[in-house]
């Protein structure tokens, strides 16, 4: 899946978490997000913890445990 599209939400998430003090330490995991919600995806994690203050993210945990 292509990611160039991805990485100018990447630059501004990164720095909007910042600013607003829930930094998103894995740069990868940010990338993931923010690709998901480029492509108008749904992002299917169990860890909804650390994609949940990503702008628009669209998540679903279908592990119930």
């Amino acid at each position: 899946m292509p990611v160039v599209d991805s990485f100018d939400m990447f630059a501004s998430e990164k720095a909007r978490l910042r600013l607003a003090g829930t930094p998103m330490e894995d740069n990868f995991d940010l990338l993931i997000g923010c690709t998901s919600v480029i492509h108008r995806m749904v992002m299917v994690t169990e860890n909804l913890k650390d994609f949940k203050n990503i702008s628009n993210i669209r998540l679903e945990n279908w592990i119930w445990r």
